[in-house]
């Protein structure tokens, strides 16, 4: 098997599902993972995260964030 055959082909079918995010499959082909644990990133950048959601919230009452 060459190692082309292992990763996304854009002419192969694709099949997408929803949850939090997006998952794209493909049947035969390695698939990529990443997560982000709730206490790995910075309490400083987090706050301006926070104050950020805060702003855009404020400007687009009732519609969801994603």
């Amino acid at each position: 098997m060459e190692s082309e055959d292992l990763f996304y082909d854009e002419r192969a079918e694709l099949n997408v599902t929803y949850g939090d995010r997006p998952h794209w499959k493909q049947a035969g082909k390695i698939h990529f993972v990443t997560w982000r644990l709730a206490d790995s990133i910075a309490q400083a950048q987090l706050r301006e995260l926070e104050h950020d959601r805060a702003v855009w919230a404020a400007k687009h009452r009732g519609q969801p964030l994603h």
